[in-house]
């Protein structure tokens, strides 16, 4: 099938100027490129020659999106999920999302601090909201439990 080379090139341009602005997933390009009703061919060949001229990264996008994220106080489950939606393989969310990295550590602490200001649980029930609202943020059941206990050894408590 031979492509339209003014639509190739309208594309290109489309897909460009959203690559300009942020970083995007393939998967991104192609929706968005998509919603033009654009032929899906003439989408593929513009994705894919975007990412053999390394204009786009699956890889790239990931360490952005995973940077952002984690420093607006999300965890690596919430962050996983959000990435596998958008496309990223599985390849790319082991490599990148790894929950035992000191860095989601270090998010959450500063998420506890920010969100909490220093103080420890009053008792279990607020414990247990706090656990909540955390694991919703995505962060690992053994990460806040590292996290609440170091809030209350620091404050001197034990709830």
């Amino acid at each position: 099938m031979d492509l339209d080379p003014d639509i190739y090139r309208t594309l290109r341009r489309k897909a460009m100027d959203l690559l300009a602005r942020r970083e995007h997933s393939a998967q991104e390009l192609r929706d968005k490129l998509a919603r033009g009703g654009a032929d899906l061919a003439v989408i593929e060949a513009v994705v894919c020659a975007l990412v053999d001229e390394g204009l786009q990264s699956d890889v790239r996008f990931t360490e952005a999106f995973v940077h952002h994220r984690r420093g607006r106080g999300f965890g690596p489950r919430h962050v996983r999920a959000d990435l596998a939606r958008r496309g990223v393989g599985a390849a790319e969310l082991d490599a990148l999302v790894d929950p035992r990295s000191p860095e989601w550590d270090a998010a959450l602490g500063k998420l506890v601090r920010s969100r909490y200001r220093g103080e420890p649980a009053s008792d279990l029930p607020e414990r247990a909201r706090r656990c909540r609202f955390l694991q919703s943020r995505g962060f690992t059941p053994s990460q806040i439990e590292r996290a609440l206990r170091e809030q209350s050894e620091s404050s001197g408590d034990a709830v």
